[in-house]
């Protein structure tokens, strides 16, 4: 039996077929959180990566892990060095996925 009248009843039907609304699942939301967590990610991945193109380490010590080379311009783009190759570029990507990595184990 219905708390509702059936004129009430009636009434709701006709208001939600009318104007339909959006009924999240738990699907829904948990698709949605990790659309976010997938996008915050690449977000990071993206910043590591232009940061290790384009900015030179604090140390000039090629033997220490946080040694930087940047091979573009931060303002121009250009790259810096005559010859500079996909297999310079994808060193970078790798040591930014690394970092990312290291990060996340924290």
């Amino acid at each position: 039996m219905s708390i509702l009248s059936d004129t009430e009843l009636s009434k709701h039907w006709h208001m939600w077929v009318d104007e339909p609304r959006e009924y999240v699942t738990a699907h829904d939301m948990m698709q949605a959180i990790a659309e976010a967590a997938y996008r915050e990610t690449l977000k990071v991945v993206k910043q590591l990566f232009l940061g290790y193109l384009t900015v030179d380490s604090e140390t000039q010590d090629r033997r220490r892990r946080d040694f930087n080379q940047a091979i573009f311009g931060g303002k121009e783009g250009h790259a810096i060095f005559n010859g500079t190759d996909l297999g310079m570029v994808m060193e970078k990507f790798d040591k930014a996925l690394s970092k990312f990595e290291v990060s996340n184990e924290r």
